[in-house]
């Protein structure tokens, strides 16, 4: 007896809750309800407020790190050249505080705290020491003193790449790995 009711049970339970669910979602609006929810929302999303892409990138150092390249060259044709900055004054005051630099032997400029030219970004103003970031790192520069460009390989008036002298005097080099042949042993 058991056996008929549950095979009836099983029988029913399908039809029953497609009809249900038919009632339920005619009951809630149909497909009406769904496209005024939907459009109800979209309407919310018009009235959000954002800033373009770039002045929300401008305004934060993100777009200054998504522009800059991810491997610098560091030699050859193309490859980026470390300015020469030159501290020529310190201003502090309660409202501002900046500093006069002349960078790679251009006039010299009042840059506030943060501000960025010619790819030099001032970071920090102590008494008579500025510390600026330039694309190949973070350098001191103190006042009436002048930071030497990163020296190049090729020389100044030749044009001609230095060759490379071998190893200092005192290197030793490491000794092969244990997987080496035995001839490879020096």
């Amino acid at each position: 007896m058991l056996d008929r009711r549950a095979s009836l049970i099983f029988a029913a339970a399908a039809p029953v809750g497609l009809v249900l669910g038919a009632a339920a979602w005619t009951l809630a609006g149909g497909a009406g309800f769904a496209q005024a929810s939907i459009a109800q929302a979209s309407a919310l999303f018009r009235s959000v407020a954002t800033r373009p892409p770039r002045a929300a990138a401008a305004s934060s150092g993100l777009g200054a790190a998504l522009n800059a390249p991810l491997f610098m060259l560091l030699g050859g044709k193309g490859a980026l050249a470390e300015p020469a900055i030159r501290l020529e004054g310190v201003a502090r005051s309660p409202g501002r505080i900046a500093a006069l630099l002349a960078i790679d032997a251009k006039p010299s400029a009042w840059l506030a705290l943060g501000e960025a030219r010619d790819g030099v970004t001032l970071v920090e103003v102590l008494g008579s020491k500025v510390t600026v970031d330039t694309a190949l790192g973070t350098k001191d520069v103190r006042l009436g003193e002048s930071s030497p460009p990163a020296p190049s390989a090729t020389g100044p008036s030749t044009g001609v790449v230095a060759q490379d002298a071998g190893p200092q005097p005192g290197y030793r080099a490491p000794p092969p790995p244990a997987s080496a042949p035995a001839g490879m042993n020096p």
